[in-house]
């Protein structure tokens, strides 16, 4: 997982941060104590996509999901209402249904500049086509 946020600095301007989240260090303590309004925490694999959901569930986060199999996606996570970007393929099957809950791309590079984006402003991507 990767997690992008803003650091404040009280002399100056905010100071953007990109950590790399290994799964086998203690990463909730890492981004608990975070200002969770400014991070947005997203997946570098298929098997991540659960847990980056339920971490940002948690812990009010933004996120990203990384080529998303929508029937392997618990779907009470998929309910919670929070800034999602979601990759996918042109031809996958799902386009439709991710596009109801999150900002659908198609490419890694845009992926991972919407994602970037996030952190400035998550508004713009947690609304749905409802």
């Amino acid at each position: 997982m990767i997690l992008f946020t803003l650091k404040e600095h009280q002399s100056g301007p905010s100071e953007f941060i990109e950590m790399k989240i290994n799964l086998k260090d203690d990463y909730e303590a890492q981004i608990a104590v975070l200002n969770c309004n400014d991070t947005v925490l997203i997946a570098e694999s298929t098997s991540e996509n659960n847990l980056v959901l339920e971490l940002a569930t948690r812990y009010w986060l933004s996120c990203g999901m990384y080529y998303p199999e929508y029937s392997k996606i618990d779907p009470n996570l998929l309910k919670v209402t929070c800034p999602k970007i979601v990759l996918l393929k042109k031809d996958d099957p799902s386009v439709d249904l991710f596009s109801q809950i999150g900002h659908v791309v198609f490419d890694e590079k845009e992926f991972r500049e919407e994602t970037f984006q996030m952190v400035y402003f998550p508004t713009l991507f947690g609304e749905t086509n409802d």
